[in-house]
């Protein structure tokens, strides 16, 4: 289950962190990022920004449902 709400904490040199998730590396493992600012409030507008402005990722599946169902066919019937 994914967590829910802002990313937020307090480093030990003053700052704030907030990470997001940016996308997807090549393994499929999420790719994440950090922004950081002076107060809490300040990473969590900058975050509420990100999120708002991002794009969602688009599958990148060459595999269509017909050859899917194609190859499913071809297996079901050498049993």
């Amino acid at each position: 289950m994914g967590k829910k709400g802002l990313n937020i904490y307090h480093r030990k040199d003053g700052r704030w962190e907030g990470r997001y998730k940016e996308g997807f590396q090549t393994d499929g493992m999420p790719k994440y990022r950090s922004i950081y600012g002076k107060t809490y409030a300040e990473v969590k507008e900058k975050l509420i920004v990100i999120k708002a402005t991002a794009e969602k990722p688009l599958s990148i599946c060459s595999l269509t449902v017909e050859r899917i169902f194609t190859e499913w066919l071809n297996i079901k019937k050498q049993r």
